[in-house]
């Protein structure tokens, strides 16, 4: 299926190029529309997607074909690999987990939004020794300020682990796993 999306893509952005387009006219001629209709229309494979479409003309201004433009997505994978790079760069090769302070045996601690503190098979930090030495361990979420589900999340996505909840300090990923030993117990 990944591979059908992507030759739609590229057939899709291949026929921009074929067009010919000429933006002084910011019209689509009767074989553009059609070739534009048969890539995202009503019988192409998006059809049958969460998808949206818009080709505007900076020079005229004017939008010469749309389809879903009006509705609001998830960022598609293009920026989230956008946003990936850009944290590499920021974050480089770790991320901090904890924000804490310390006064004799009293550490206070706040989360950082880490979402890899005991997610998957990644790397984790030694938490447990780092705050052996203290006798009271304080925690407050009180430098989270936005919401637990992003803007434009949407309903339906919150079965998946990719819309977990946000929080200052999630622990596994904010994620609950559920096995049953037996069969029928679930």
């Amino acid at each position: 299926m990944t591979k059908l999306l992507l030759i739609n893509y590229l057939s899709l952005v291949f026929a921009f190029f074929c067009f010919g387009f000429n933006s002084s006219y910011a019209q689509l001629n009767r074989d553009q529309y059609l070739k534009l209709e048969e890539a995202v229309g009503d019988q192409s494979f998006f059809a049958n997607h969460l998808s949206g479409f818009e080709l505007y003309d900076l020079d005229s201004q004017i939008v010469l074909y749309e389809r879903n433009s009006e509705q609001r997505f998830i960022p598609a994978s293009t920026a989230k690999l956008l946003t990936l790079f850009s944290s590499l760069i920021i974050l480089n090769d770790s991320t901090q987990t904890l924000r804490y302070t310390t006064s004799n045996d009293t550490i206070r601690i706040w989360g950082s939004g880490d979402p890899s503190w005991n997610y998957k098979e990644l790397y984790q930090p030694d938490i447990r020794s780092f705050i052996a030495p203290f006798n009271t361990v304080l925690f407050s979420d009180a430098n989270q300020d936005s919401p637990a589900f992003g803007y434009g999340w949407q309903w339906d996505d919150y079965y998946y682990d990719y819309s977990a909840e946000r929080s200052p300090l999630p622990i596994y990923g904010n994620l609950v796993q559920v096995k049953s030993q037996e069969i029928g117990l679930l």
